[in-house]
């Protein structure tokens, strides 16, 4: 079993990594509109969940119509959209974790 996670900035780059020595990038589609490609591929398509990040929102965290979408996925690409809390697509930060073999 392969874990790969991170916490991806609203621009698109890496903010932290990890998960038994693997690796992947981010690249940044248009507004809010994020593909995670995983290195190597995972044999199967992995299961993979994410949250948007609201740093700095206070206690009481922000919207929860602000959120982060898994799009589409393969064994190779995670596609990620954020938006904000009129569903409008809005660059924002959000962290994932991809497991699979």
């Amino acid at each position: 079993m392969r874990t790969i996670y991170g916490y991806i900035k609203e621009n698109g780059t890496i903010a932290s990594s990890g998960g038994n020595m693997e690796h992947f990038h981010v690249t940044k589609v248009s507004t809010g509109v994020y593909d995670v490609h995983f290195e190597p591929h995972f044999q199967n398509t992995p299961a993979v969940v994410a949250t948007q990040l609201w740093e700095k929102s206070g206690p009481l965290g922000g919207s929860a119509l602000d959120n982060v979408v898994l799009v589409s996925l393969s064994n190779s690409v995670a596609r990620f959209k954020t938006g904000d809390g009129a569903g409008d697509s809005k660059d924002r930060q959000f962290t994932f974790i991809a497991m699979g073999e």
